[in-house]
């Protein structure tokens, strides 16, 4: 039973990672969305905030690579949560760089939530035990923790850094005994394509105990 849908967690009762738990102002801001897309409008559903181009990793697949410019002022992110809210957004994710290099990233979750129903994407750096529960009294719904493989090694290598699969690991774990939705993601690059690694990789994210995991190309 583990295994079906929906995924309760202590933020709530999830369908999938994207979708704003049932119930919650989030979701019915999002069942308003499709309601209105279905009448041809559109609607910005789900939306990603880069709050940093900083990061201590130097990662093989990077989407965000440093370009040394300040990070967003409160101010802006604000103003952008602002239309997000009268655009009829029911879910924001805040990404980078690594948003937990800032320190007032509860802050900017809180002003976000309950109705964008913010989500996380991490590499697992600063989010530690303290961290997870500031984020979750702050409002935050759900963490998704980059982890590239069950091996230390191929991790660490990918992200540059040694220790880094621990990191994510200590990640995963706080974010789950916060009771934050909790979900693992990986780009499936060639080391998860050898001889069965990619089910080996799913059955050491089942023994995490995470509510989800997403597979990217």
């Amino acid at each position: 039973l583990r295994w079906t849908r929906p995924t309760e967690a202590g933020t709530g009762l999830f369908t999938f990672i994207n979708c704003p738990p049932l119930g919650s102002l989030g979701f019915r801001r999002y069942l308003r969305g499709l309601k209105r897309m279905s009448r041809g409008e559109h609607v910005p559903l789900a939306a990603h905030i880069s709050v940093t181009d900083r990061c201590g990793y130097r990662c093989a697949r990077c989407s965000n690579v440093s370009s040394g410019r300040p990070d967003p002022s409160p101010g802006a992110i604000s103003d952008l949560l602002s239309g997000l809210k009268a655009a009829g957004t029911a879910s924001v994710a805040f990404t980078g760089g690594e948003p937990n290099l800032r320190d007032d990233l509860p802050r900017i979750v809180e002003a976000a939530a309950p109705e964008l129903s913010p989500m996380l994407f991490t590499s697992g750096q600063g989010l530690g035990p303290c961290r997870a529960r500031e984020l979750k009294s702050a409002g935050l719904d759900a963490a998704i923790v980059s982890l590239d493989h069950f091996s230390a090694e191929e991790h660490d290598r990918g992200r540059g850094v040694a220790g880094a699969f621990e990191k994510a690991l200590e990640a995963v774990a706080a974010c789950l005994d916060a009771g934050l939705y909790t979900a693992v993601q990986a780009v499936v690059g060639e080391a998860l394509c050898r001889d069965g690694s990619l089910e080996r990789f799913l059955r050491f994210c089942g023994d995490l105990a995470v509510h989800d995991v997403v597979l990217l190309e």
